[in-house]
């Protein structure tokens, strides 16, 4: 059993060194290797053009969620004044009064 621990503290020490190792050679993904200006430029310039494309894409948009607004905006409208016209005829209704028990011993007899 002493083996196998000095096996493993053996085993860890090894990926501890490894990875110290590695850590100096560590290379950023995001580097360029083009650092000419104008190289830069145009992609950027590129990358401009792409992005206001899709914001074009994007103006029609604002219309429709304003409409849609207005739209939701007449149907809580339409919806209260239903709801209030509904109450009103409720309340114009006769009472029901559901037969008491006399009456419906009456009835049978």
């Amino acid at each position: 059993m002493l083996t196998l621990i000095n096996i493993l503290i053996i085993f860890f020490l090894f990926l501890i060194i490894y990875q110290l190792f590695l850590a100096n050679r560590v290379i950023e993904g995001l580097s360029s290797d083009q650092d000419d200006p104008l190289v830069l430029s145009k992609e950027n310039e590129a990358n401009i053009n792409v992005l206001n494309k899709r914001v074009d894409k994007l103006d029609g948009v604002n219309e429709k969620i304003t409409d849609l607004t207005n739209n939701n905006d007449n149907l809580q409208s339409q919806i209260n004044d239903m709801t209030e016209q509904i109450q009103e005829i409720a309340e114009n209704q006769p009472a029901m009064n559901p037969p008491s028990p006399d009456e419906d011993e009456n009835n049978t007899t």
